[in-house]
């Protein structure tokens, strides 16, 4: 509920959260065909409730996310994977309601990776 003109009403608030950064990762011996994988992102964003009727604050956040995994190379230019993962927010303080644990959470993916890999590289 939010107090309105000194009325508690409900309103109705979309969530915008946006961050980006860079994404490091490691995948021992990618030429086997099935291999595993870690990577960490590290970022930086934005959270805030929006609302039609109100200005409501923003929180600078920072984002770290370490996973594992494991991919399959399925052909030399695709491969299938899958991670799990944490992400970890900080630096959610002016949103009334919410906290750092309301965005921080466990993840999982099913990526599909097309490209070259440099998997056939003889590293000497």
């Amino acid at each position: 509920q939010q107090d309105v003109d000194g009325e508690l009403q409900d309103v109705n608030y979309n969530i915008r959260f946006k961050h980006g950064g860079l994404w490091f990762g490691y995948t021992p011996k990618q030429y086997k065909m099935g291999h595993l994988y870690t990577s960490l992102k590290v970022g930086w964003g934005k959270v805030q409730l929006l609302n039609d009727q109100f200005d409501t604050p923003r929180d600078q956040i920072f984002v770290l996310t370490p996973e594992v995994g494991a991919e399959v190379n399925l052909t030399n230019w695709f491969k299938l994977g899958f991670t799990a993962g944490y992400r970890w927010v900080n630096g959610v303080s002016r949103i009334d309601t919410l906290g750092d644990s309301d965005f921080s959470s466990p993840t999982g993916a099913i990526t599909f990776r097309f490209g070259g890999f440099g998997d056939g590289w003889q590293w000497d």
